[in-house]
């Protein structure tokens, strides 16, 4: 049986989009690596990393790549590894979203072991995180909002979820796409009432999600969920979001 928490021991990784050889939000998601290694190992980036990813970018021109830079602890020391493949255009852009409580959350950090999250999601459902309490936390691997009107709600980054890069940006957004974003706690039956619920990550950019037992969305929903996507690429492309 997989443990109820993610074992620190196995390290942290964080995952970026490159488009066409340039990194998405570079500065905000190596901050927030940093600030994961800092924290959990006290110790800075392991030297040569960011130059091998660097080398690596260089050569992703093509299209969509995702970007994925591990650090493990090992020995007393960091060791760390630099992967990438080609994002699937054909992706999907709705996903079913299973809710399991896991008390707490996850926390701040981007954990390698992802062994409770396989547990959680089954049937290739995306887990949905609640806490006790029946707040929505986030999704496996996205943060999580809904869509009421202009009302774009997602739950505080209290420090019981990962504050996604992409979902700094879609705060800054907001407004400009002629919506409010509001940061409030989430019970689970308010997502399951609303008429459109989204996940964002910083490779999905911004894709649908669906509840069981939820309100189907409305047939607007993906030009909808389109627009925000778009928009998303664009910001990350020229600007880096502070982590949070």
């Amino acid at each position: 049986m997989p443990p109820d928490r993610p074992d620190p021991a196995q390290g942290v990784f964080e995952t970026f989009l490159v488009s066409d050889g340039h990194v998405l939000g570079r500065d905000a998601h190596l901050a927030r690596l940093t600030g994961s290694v800092a924290a959990l190992y006290r110790r800075s980036l392991p030297d040569g990393m960011i130059t091998a990813a660097s080398l690596r970018c260089a050569v992703l021109t093509d299209g969509d790549h995702r970007l994925r830079l591990d650090v493990i602890p090992r020995d007393g020391a960091l060791d760390w590894d630099v992967t990438s493949a080609p994002v699937d255009p054909d992706r999907p852009r709705r996903y079913a979203c299973l809710p399991a409580v896991v008390p707490g959350g996850l926390g701040p950090h981007k954990w390698r072991d992802r062994r409770l999250l396989a547990r959680l999601g089954q049937g290739g459902q995306v887990p949905l995180l609640v806490d006790r309490d029946g707040s929505i936390l986030e999704a496996g691997w996205a943060n999580v909002w809904l869509l009421d009107g202009d009302r774009l709600l997602t739950p505080p980054a209290d420090g019981r979820l990962l504050p996604g890069v992409t979902r700094s940006v879609l705060l800054e957004l907001a407004p400009a796409l002629g919506l409010t974003a509001v940061q409030q706690p989430i019970p689970l039956a308010a997502a399951l009432a609303a008429p459109i619920c989204l996940l964002t990550s910083s490779v999905a950019l911004a894709a649908l999600a669906t509840l069981p037992g939820g309100a189907p969305p409305p047939p607007e929903a993906p030009a909808i969920a389109d627009r925000i996507r778009d928009a998303l690429r664009s910001a990350l492309a020229t600007f880096d979001a502070e982590p949070g």
